[in-house]
């Protein structure tokens, strides 16, 4: 799930079930597991 507020790098790969929190940035190259949550701050 990606929050419309999120901003990710069209080179990051997102694994499976991945969780990505508001106000979020991914940079390029960025690689983040399966089932895994990124939250803000």
């Amino acid at each position: 799930m990606l929050h419309p507020t999120a901003i990710v790098s069209s080179k990051a790969r997102l694994g499976h079930n991945a969780k990505i929190a508001p106000y979020t940035i991914i940079y390029d190259n960025v690689i983040i597991g399966d089932n895994t949550t990124i939250d803000s701050h």
